[in-house]
């Protein structure tokens, strides 16, 4: 098996140390870190299988760094460890996103036994069937059976236990579960579900007086508990395990030749933390296409594919020329996967890399981007991750945005632009990619909701790049980087750039204004602006 890794993040230098040797001695590796900001950056970038995160952090608190690493849409448990053991404030490391909590002082034999918990259920496989103690839940065929025979659920139980199952180990707070099972539109309260989990129980537990699967938690909620030995790993379904890779794998692994539905795999195109795009022949139509398959992980969570379906629909629905356009929305065994248009060309990443962009085509290439945005923005949809790798130019001059549709509207708010045009942001991003250090806006580093002005800074540096060659934020490290967003300007003398005219540059340094009200405020004025007839204009 191989070397899992464990981030602490602890200011106690003896208690560090400790734990480091303790973890050290049980042959994981072990990063540490002793305030709030360095422990963001080792969270994002150096990859954890657990986090040990203390609350009372210099620089940083806990909750902050939860909170951004959940937006990141990392699914990494995170274990609290806190002198704070009053009720409100373990509610609410849960609530952004933490996954159990230890109070101080606390045994070191469980803390390592609950980490290895976690770190087998992250290995197990990504599954349809779950058994634990007499029972066996089918996900795909919606039944449950105990001692071989089929138990009746109703729709509601059969969700609950679903939440349950594939959170086993986990501390879920009462509210974490009205929303998920019940969702935001129904008014139910915590009675609802205290209601839900002992009718729940009677189906399950050996002795629903004494329950040892779903286990209370005093003043707090619940978790799903299976005994040691007690739970066989998950079930996959003949045929299924090529498919989906190696077990312990949250990739996929399809081959040129494959098919999926009505299509053929011909080639992998790109592969990320989220989703994996190939390359493919649509027989029906007789075309090429491309297809973004969700990652196993995110395959096999149900509200990520809700997620994921909505967004696809809403991007399909905009039918813009500068957004690669969405053809369908489909699954085949358990595949999750969107089919978009196949284009030939390349990313502007790769042509900035290949060279200096001159400004007048820098300029071509912003305005389309930008047209882009406010088809979308109109919509109420934003983007989040505009980056060159984002951007493609395809052969024949066209511009065109990617993936949109990675923007998680799990908790919708609503923030009135100034254009009076209702856009959604979201308090969380689970399962969703919702930025790139170097290109995120100040209001996405301190973790706040987001609108469309957050996607106009994001296009501001992207513009910068292809006028300078250089990243205007980019440092050592990200947490370096998300300070430098918040505090440095880069057009501070000595660090000139002549290659900018001076009306283009008026234009960017507008889109990098840290406070969203004196950026531009829809991507559609940015438009007009770096549109305007270039003598004259621009100079």
């Amino acid at each position: 098996m191989a070397e899992k890794t464990v981030l602490i993040i602890e200011d106690d230098p003896t208690l560090l140390r400790g734990l480091k040797d303790n973890f050290q001695s049980k042959a994981y590796r072990v990063q540490t870190a002793c305030d709030g900001e360095a422990g963001l950056a080792a969270a994002l970038n150096g990859g954890p299988d657990l986090i040990l995160l203390d609350i009372m952090l210099p620089k940083m608190n806990g909750y902050e760094i939860c909170r951004i690493v959940r937006e990141r849409g990392l699914d990494v448990p995170i274990i609290m460890l806190t002198a704070k053991g009053q009720e409100d404030d373990i509610i609410r490391g849960l609530n952004l996103g933490a996954d159990d909590y230890l109070t101080k002082p606390f045994n070191i034999r469980e803390l390592l036994a609950r980490a290895k918990a976690f770190l087998r259920r992250r290995q197990g496989a990504v599954s349809e069937v779950y058994r634990f103690g007499d029972c066996e839940l089918d996900l795909a065929s919606h039944k449950l059976y105990r001692d071989g025979n089929e138990v009746t659920l109703t729709p509601k139980e059969f969700r609950l236990l679903e939440y349950f199952v594939t959170r086993t180990g986990r501390a879920l707070t009462r509210d974490d579960v009205l929303a998920s099972v019940w969702g935001d539109s129904v008014v139910v309260t915590a009675r609802s579900v205290d209601r839900c989990v002992r009718t729940l129980r009677s189906k399950i537990e050996p002795d629903p007086s004494r329950p040892t699967l779903i286990r209370t938690i005093p003043d707090i909620g619940y978790r799903f508990e299976v005994p040691e030995g007690g739970q066989s790993p998950p079930q996959e379904r003949i045929g299924e395990r090529d498919r989906h890779g190696p077990q312990g794998s949250t990739l996929l692994s399809l081959k040129p030749g494959d098919p999926l539905g009505r299509y053929e795999i011909r080639a992998l195109l790109g592969r990320g933390g989220m989703a994996e795009v190939y390359q493919a022949h649509d027989s029906r139509l007789d075309r090429d296409v491309a297809i973004k398959v969700l990652s196993r992980k995110l395959a096999g969570d149900g509200d990520a594919v809700m997620r994921f379906e909505r967004e696809m629909k809403a991007v399909a629905a905009l039918s813009h020329p500068n957004i690669v356009a969405i053809h369908d929305v489909a699954s085949d065994h358990g595949v999750c996967f969107a089919v978009m248009e196949f284009l030939k060309g390349e990313t502007l990443r790769e042509r900035i890399d290949r060279a200096l962009i001159e400004w007048e085509e820098a300029l071509t290439i912003a305005v389309a981007v930008a047209d882009g945005l406010a088809a979308a923005h109109s919509k109420g949809i934003i983007h989040r991750d505009i980056k060159p790798g984002n951007i493609f130019l395809a052969d024949g001059g066209d511009t065109k945005i990617l993936d949109f549709g990675l923007v998680c509207q799990d908790k919708p708010r609503f923030v009135q632009a100034s254009d009076d045009t209702a856009t959604i942001g979201a308090e969380t991003s689970l399962g969703a990619v919702v930025g790139t250090p170097e290109y995120m806006s100040p209001e996405q580093v301190r973790g706040q909701v987001v609108d469309a002005r957050s996607d106009v800074f994001s296009l501001g540096v992207v513009l910068f790049e292809m006028l300078t060659g250089r990243r205007p934020f980019s440092r050592t490290t990200s947490a370096d980087t998300m300070a430098a967003i918040l505090k440095e300007d880069p057009f501070e003398s000595g660090r000139s750039d002549r290659s900018i005219p001076p009306g283009v540059g008026r234009s960017v340094r507008h889109c990098l204004e840290k406070e969203r009200d004196r950026r531009f405020q829809t991507a559609r004025d940015l438009s007009f602006a770096l549109s305007a007839p270039r003598e004259g204009q621009m100079h």
